[in-house]
């Protein structure tokens, strides 16, 4: 998920946006009004967060630009808990109104609560091969057990399910999820990726697509080491030790007469 966060004090909006990243959340911040029209233009995000005290245009007028342009849903910060502060807000186009001071994880279930009303044609509960997210609680479930995943890598995993199977660029998992100052040859993603399907159980679930990016592919159910090294034995191929030690004995065949 991509926010764009306009406030005007960059000191106490750096607690606020560190908060937002560990909920797995790419912001882009802006100090100014102007910048985060800019900002906005340029790029797409799910959620536009703006400070009713705002340099150059201010926070009302920068809410109704942006609203006009149908740009996705934005919450109005407000200073004081006033009616008439509200009420100005949201006839300037904002979807929602916080006063300050805010508690940073109320933020978050406001994003998240609005973003969730933006994807009406997605379901709560995401499904593949076996795999259940659950976007409402928050949870995984592989084969109903709990997988116990970090906000990036349910985010990772959310964004793939939702794709349904097309590849998803390396570039959009990086500007959804993290944010524009990620350096794009970063490992991140693929070591995000990497521990997921640790977690999931299954290496195949994830597949790298010819460059295009990361897809969902078949989840393949684990299979025992006794058929294939049974089956090695009738071809008279040779069979590793290990994998004799750890295959539990076969029945004896009886043997030809001369």
């Amino acid at each position: 998920m991509r926010i764009l966060f306009a406030h005007n004090d960059s000191v106490s909006a750096q607690a606020v946006t560190s908060e937002l990243r560990r909920s797995a959340m790419a912001v882009d911040f802006a100090h100014r009004s102007d910048e985060a029209e800019r900002l906005s233009i340029c790029n797409d995000y799910d959620v536009v967060i703006i400070d009713q005290d705002l340099p150059t245009i201010g926070g009302y007028e920068l809410c109704r630009s942006v609203a006009g342009r149908q740009v996705p849903p934005h919450i109005m910060l407000l200073t004081a808990n006033r009616v008439e502060d509200r009420v100005r807000g949201l006839c300037s186009g904002a979807d929602d109104c916080l006063s300050k001071p805010f508690a940073s994880v109320e933020l978050v279930a406001r994003i998240r609560a609005l973003s969730r009303r933006r994807r009406t044609a997605a379901p709560l509960i995401l499904r593949h091969q076996g795999i259940a997210l659950d976007q409402a609680r928050r949870e995984v479930r592989v084969h109903e057990r709990l997988v116990k995943l970090t906000p990036k890598e349910f985010a990772v995993l959310r964004l793939l399910m939702e794709a349904k199977g097309q590849p998803v660029p390396h570039e959009d998992l990086l500007a959804d999820i993290w944010d524009t100052h990620m350096n794009s040859r970063t490992n991140t993603v693929r070591t995000t990726v990497s521990r997921l399907r640790r977690k999931l159980g299954c290496p195949e679930v994830i597949c790298v697509d010819n460059g295009k990016g990361y897809r969902l592919g078949q989840r393949t159910a684990p299979t025992s080491v006794e058929p294939r090294i049974e089956d090695r034995r009738r071809r008279s191929e040779p069979v590793p030790p290990r994998a004799a030690q750890d295959a539990p004995a076969s029945a004896e065949r009886p043997r030809p007469q001369p």
